[in-house]
């Protein structure tokens, strides 16, 4: 028993010396990124579809979701393209993030997370794929290119011994399920048997399949475990060894894993730092923590999470970051995130001014009225701006409670019930509840039963999802559920709403004050 516990230690640890991180990786936390985002060598993403109809490449849709270091809200910036005639696509990215995570789904053929680090091809061959779709590699899926390589080992990982991979994931739900309804110390016992496993798995993939990339998958296990414990000690001291190894830890990929991390350490700081209602202060309070408790780049890197929902609060808040921050790419991007924000807010009061142009026929095509009182059209081919012009042209004098939401959504439709019971305690007030659903991946009809079903009032518009993702763009919403309120001026007011099942009829009511 011992002689195999000796050897099974020295796999492991052979495995991860495998796996080491090679001298000249980069981590965004890394004084060393500021040169790389400088010269801004964006990495390429391209693919080409085979085997399919002219008919069907005209209807197959590319959508994507770029993972990205931004606040919470932010983490996924999402995208799409259409298929050129000859069935090609290409990705657009915005920064050189390293060995950045991209979810992507090409119609129904495909699904899978790649990774952009220099430059990747796809090519996927739909007689293959046909009729069930492929999900991250087999059979007709080819990743081509320089990130070729990385992205056939990262994805054959997804894969490897997947139900037990499941399995080890229902397991750390549970376990993490205990987090302070028995001691930390139980539970960081039970936490470490879970992840064990995890780490076992790894490094029996990376024995079986061994490659330069192998460290890339053992830095992904450890940001994953550690960015758990930084939400599951809540309201609680990370003991310090503890928090000394959370500390020293940098995630290598921009992906979920990583970019969680990341997040759930900007969160768990609240600890030192509280919360106050106003923003600026909010982010002098956490600059002051981030100082204290990690090197400039680290602490620069997690002060670009510091946001408001107001363009004159984000003001501000650069005001109390800039003279801080002593990494220029955050300070880049901190002003360029800003004036996007600005750009936006333009862009909506704009096409709030623009009424006398607007009418009724503006919103879609009318389908008609449900007797509960809920109009129901389809905007198959509006612009934003034209549709948010048509809203407040309708609804002149009233204000706007914008909910976007999706039929696939689980959390936008667990929050129905809260939005008629609110919309029922406001019938006296000038006010009118909007919802937006997105066409991707949606279905018509089940749009409808579940209008039906919930019996909401109010303005139903299905949008065409590009219409519908730039508008969320405007409103700087990136999920769904989103929420937006425009007052009875006609003027956005950013950030003064929330999920219905977090507001009052007091609190509309005084957003609707004159």
């Amino acid at each position: 028993m011992k002689t195999n516990f000796l050897f099974i230690l020295l796999l492991f640890s052979s495995q991860l010396l495998l796996a080491q991180v090679p001298a000249d990786a980069v981590a965004i936390e890394d004084a060393a990124f500021n040169a790389h985002f400088q010269k801004g060598r964006m990495p390429v993403v391209t693919g080409k579809v085979i085997n399919l109809t002219p008919e069907e490449i005209s209807k197959t849709q590319v959508t994507y979701t770029l993972i990205t270091p931004f606040e919470q809200d932010k983490f996924g910036i999402e995208r799409n393209c259409s298929l050129s005639p000859d069935g090609s696509f290409t990705l657009t990215l915005d920064y050189p993030f390293p060995y950045q995570q991209i979810w992507i789904s090409v119609g129904e053929l495909f699904y899978a997370g790649i990774y952009a680090n220099t430059e990747l091809s796809l090519e996927l061959d739909a007689n293959l794929l046909k009729p069930e779709g492929g999900h991250f590699n087999g059979p007709g899926i080819r990743y081509l290119g320089k990130d070729g390589p990385l992205n056939t080992y990262l994805n054959n990982k997804v894969l490897f011994k997947r139900e037990e991979w499941l399995r080890l994931s229902a397991a750390v739900r549970e376990v993490r399920s205990l987090a302070g309804k028995i001691t930390y110390p139980e539970y960081q016992k039970k936490y470490d048997s879970v992840y064990a496993l995890f780490r076992a798995m790894d490094t029996e993939y990376i024995r079986q399949n061994p490659s330069p990339f192998a460290w890339l998958i053992v830095n992904e296990t450890e940001s994953d475990y550690y960015s758990h414990l930084c939400v599951d000690y809540d309201n609680q001291i990370i003991p310090k060894e503890l928090f000394e190894k959370i500390k020293k830890h940098k995630a290598y990929v921009t992906s979920n894993d990583g970019m969680m991390f990341y997040n759930y350490l900007f969160g768990y700081t609240d600890m030192f730092s509280g919360y106050h209602p106003d923003a600026a202060t909010r982010a002098k309070k956490k600059t002051h923590v981030l100082d204290s408790l990690f090197a400039s780049p680290k602490a620069d890197f997690l002060k670009i999470k510091c946001s408001a929902a107001n363009p004159k609060d984000q003001a501000r808040v650069l005001e109390v970051l800039t003279p801080t921050l002593k990494t220029e790419w955050c300070r880049q991007l901190l002003q360029q995130k800003f004036r996007e924000m600005s750009d936006n807010l333009t862009a909506i009061n704009k096409a709030l001014a623009e009424t006398k142009s607007s009418s009724a026929k503006n919103l879609g095509r009318f389908l008609g009225d449900m007797p509960f009182g809920a109009k129901l059209y389809r905007a198959d081919s509006l612009e934003a701006g034209e549709l948010l012009a048509a809203l407040r042209s309708v609804h002149n004098n009233k204000g706007l409670f914008i909910d976007f939401w999706a039929t696939w959504c689980s959390p936008c439709i667990s929050e129905f019930p809260f939005s008629r019971k609110l919309h029922d305690q406001v019938k006296d007030q000038p006010v009118e509840f909007i919802y937006l659903c997105t066409s991707e991946s949606a279905d018509f009809e089940k749009w409808k039963l579940l209008i039906g079903e919930h019996q909401l009032a109010g303005t139903h518009i299905f949008v065409n999802k590009n219409t519908l993702n730039r508008l969320m763009e405007m409103f700087s919403g990136s999920g769904f559920p989103s929420y937006a309120f425009i007052d009875r001026h006609g003027k956005f007011q950013p950030g003064v709403i929330h999920r219905p099942s977090h507001m009052t009829r007091e609190d509309l009511v005084e957003l609707l004050k004159e």
